[in-house]
């Protein structure tokens, strides 16, 4: 997955980034309207902005782990 936060705040995802160039062009021309993007500028925000976005599964396994609150206390 990529990813891209926008100067607004809002965190835009894709699967790679030609996808994340067409998310980012349909989000200046629906958010930010006054200054259409260019092809240039959409490329060059994805590659100067975009980043790689990992979900990590939290808990694996947490029923069968007794480390799950630490040790026990005395």
């Amino acid at each position: 997955m990529r990813a891209l936060l926008c100067h607004c705040g809002l965190r835009l995802e894709a699967e790679d980034d030609e996808a994340l160039l067409a998310s980012v062009r349909v989000h200046l021309v629906r958010r930010h309207p006054t200054i259409p993007p260019t092809d240039e500028q959409v490329r060059k925000i994805v590659a100067t902005r975009a980043y790689n976005l990992e979900y990590a599964e939290l808990y694996a396994n947490a029923l069968d782990s007794e480390d799950e609150f630490g040790p026990e206390p005395y």
